[in-house]
């Protein structure tokens, strides 16, 4: 049987996964650069966080415009 994965799949799951680490791994880092606005997490974490949600929405838009094009 033949299956047929998403286009860009792999590069979001691969974004999704590499914030994730970012986003935790910058909690133990001694050079933080932390955002004085929002001091609650570095500017890494901010910049984690927006590519994870980008990724996110990028691999759900691609998952519904995908199953439309096939059908």
């Amino acid at each position: 049987r033949h299956q047929t994965t998403k286009p860009g799949t792999l590069a979001c799951t691969y974004l999704i996964f590499m914030a994730l680490e970012r986003f935790i791994t910058d909690f133990w880092r001694a050079d933080r650069i932390p955002v004085h606005a929002l001091p609650l997490f570095s500017f890494h974490q901010y910049v984690a966080l927006i590519i994870g949600i980008c990724a996110i929405i990028f691999l759900m838009y691609s998952k519904n415009n995908f199953n439309a094009d096939i059908q």
